[in-house]
């Protein structure tokens, strides 16, 4: 199922492989204590073995966040641990150079809606 949520600044839609690829050209964060944030940088390969065991895993789901001005890939959003339709973790996270511009709050008032009516969740654990 394709999924494409869109609000004034940005879409939240299914990821795909090449979205890996773009997250590898994300600035690292400088700050040590953000440190831990920073993707680990991988080769195709080991991204190609990640999106077939992610994508093909029932009690998970990836998204893609872009941005709508330019295109660009700035976040993803995922659910982990999923118990149809009980519940699901949220995890969010953002390339360093789109932190702390209201992205992650808008994203997350596009997708809670989504979440809880359109797939019927009743609870969510955030991460």
């Amino acid at each position: 199922m394709q999924t494409k949520l869109k609000s004034q600044n940005v879409i939240i839609r299914s990821m795909d492989r090449d979205d890996l690829d773009k997250m590898e050209s994300w600035r690292p964060f400088t700050d040590p204590l953000s440190a831990l944030w920073n993707i680990p940088r991988s080769t195709s390969v080991s991204r190609d073995i990640w999106f077939v065991m992610h994508g093909t895993d029932p009690s998970r789901m990836w998204f893609a966040i872009d941005r709508i001005a330019d295109g660009q890939l700035i976040g993803t959003l995922s659910l982990r641990e999923i118990v149809k339709p009980i519940s699901a973790r949220l995890g969010i996270s953002f390339g360093s150079d789109y932190v702390d511009h209201g992205y992650g709050s808008e994203a997350l008032r596009t997708f809670l809606p989504y979440y809880f009516q359109t797939l019927g969740f009743q609870r969510l654990l955030l991460d």
